[in-house]
């Protein structure tokens, strides 16, 4: 007989594993150099080859993320693919700006775009 658990501890015990249909539960508070981590996430709509700005709601952003999503329609209808830089500048004020690069020679297309920022 085999199981399949969504959680499980991997042989040796220092690695915990959530796949699809599992839940993390934390009863503490994780630190980032020191600091009590909060996070935040969402999503945003980005132009080709533009920016949108991002209020996350932490004090301070420490670390952020951000993705296309997958199979989203393009907002101008631009085709190829796209990828998502984070512009630093503002992270001391809790907000993070995510810019539409081109990924190598193919052109942006604007679309629809996940992000995830770890603070204070």
């Amino acid at each position: 007989m085999t199981y399949n658990v969504p959680v499980r501890t991997l042989q040796g015990g220092t690695t915990q594993q959530i796949a699809s249909g599992g839940t993390l539960q934390v009863d503490g508070v994780f630190l980032l150099g020191g600091t009590a981590l909060k996070a935040a996430y969402g999503t945003a709509t980005i132009t080709a080859g533009g920016s949108v700005f991002v209020n996350t709601g932490l004090t301070t952003v420490l670390s952020a993320t951000s993705n296309p999503i997958v199979g989203a329609a393009a907002v101008n209808g631009a085709a190829g693919t796209y990828e998502v830089k984070i512009d630093n500048a503002r992270w001391a004020n809790g907000s993070i700006t995510l810019l539409s690069v081109a990924n190598g020679t193919i052109t942006p297309g604007g679309g629809n775009v996940t992000w995830m920022a770890f603070g204070a």
